[in-house]
C-alpha cells in the first residue's frame, strides 16, 4: 500500500497525454493509476477482475489494455501491470524524502555540536573562560537619573503634563495675570489679586473688597475654594493670653 493518499496529477499533462482517448478509455486509465498507486506497485492483470473495478465491461476493458500496452501507457512488469506514470511519482517521492533526511541529519548534527560546545564551556575553569572572553571588568552599570533611587522620574516630566487638583491638565486653561477682571461662582465681579499658585488664583471681590482662594477649572471657570478671607488676620483673646 501507498503511504501518501494521493498523488501528483499535472491537469495539462493529462490532459495532453489523453486526448486521443474516448471517454471510457480515459476513465480506465485513471481507474488503474489509482490501483497502482493504492498497492504501491503493479497490479494483477486479471482482465475480468479489473475490468469489474474499473466499471466496464470485459471487451472495453480489454481493448483499452491492448491500446495502453501498444502506446506505452500500461506496461508488463513482475507478471503485472505497471505505469510509467506511477514509477515517476515513487522516484520523485523517494528523492524528496531522501533531501529531507539528509536535511535533518545536518540540523541534528548542528544541536549536538552546539550541545557539546556548550557542555565543554561548562566544565572550564572561570579563568579559561575570561582568557576565551577576552577579560577586563563588566562594563559600569546605568546612574542615569531615572534609574537612581531616591530620583522622582515625575519631576522630569514636562510642565505640559502636569495635572491640577481638578484633573485638567494646565496646558488646557487660560493663564490668569494680576488685575484680570473676572467672575467667580457664589462671589460674582472680581479682580486677579495673586497668581502665582498652580491650578489656583486669589481673588479680590468686588463687592467687599475681599480676597478669595479659587480654583482654575477647565473651561476657564473659576470656582470658590474657600470662604476664609486671606487677608483677615486671626484675632486673639487678651484674657487668654
Amino acid at each position: 500500500m501507498s503511504a501518501a493518499p494521493w498523488f501528483r496529477l499535472h491537469t495539462s499533462d493529462w490532459i495532453t497525454a489523453t486526448r486521443d482517448l474516448k471517454a471510457a478509455e480515459k476513465g480506465i486509465l485513471i481507474d488503474l493509476l489509482a490501483h497502482m498507486h493504492e498497492r504501491g506497485g503493479p497490479i494483477a492483470g486479471d482482465h475480468a477482475r479489473l475490468a469489474r473495478l474499473c466499471g466496464a465491461d470485459i471487451r472495453t476493458f480489454s481493448r483499452a489494455i491492448e491500446l495502453f500496452l501498444a502506446d506505452g501507457r500500461i506496461v508488463e512488469k513482475h507478471g503485472g501491470l505497471w505505469s510509467p506514470v506511477m514509477q515517476a511519482e515513487f522516484e520523485h517521492r523517494k528523492n524528496v524524502s531522501d533531501v529531507r533526511r539528509k536535511n535533518a541529519g545536518q540540523r541534528w548534527a548542528k544541536v549536538e555540536q552546539n550541545q557539546r560546545d556548550e557542555n565543554a564551556k561548562a566544565h572550564q575553569s572561570p579563568e579559561s573562560r575570561e582568557e576565551e572572553g577576552g577579560g577586563g571588568n563588566p562594563p559600569p552599570r546605568s546612574t542615569s537619573a531615572s534609574s537612581t533611587v531616591g530620583v522622582d522620574s515625575s519631576s522630569t516630566l514636562e510642565g505640559s503634563r502636569r495635572v491640577a487638583p481638578s484633573g485638567a491638565p494646565l496646558s488646557l486653561r487660560k493663564t490668569f495675570m494680576v488685575d484680570d477682571d473676572v467672575e467667580v461662582a457664589g462671589i460674582g465681579p472680581a479682580t486677579i489679586s495673586r497668581a502665582d499658585s498652580v491650578g489656583f488664583v486669589t481673588v479680590r471681590a468686588e463687592a467687599d473688597g475681599r480676597d478669595y482662594e479659587v480654583e482654575v477649572l477647565p473651561g476657564n471657570q473659576l470656582r470658590l475654594v474657600d470662604k476664609t478671607w486671606l487677608n483677615d488676620e486671626i484675632e486673639v483673646d487678651d484674657d487668654a493670653a
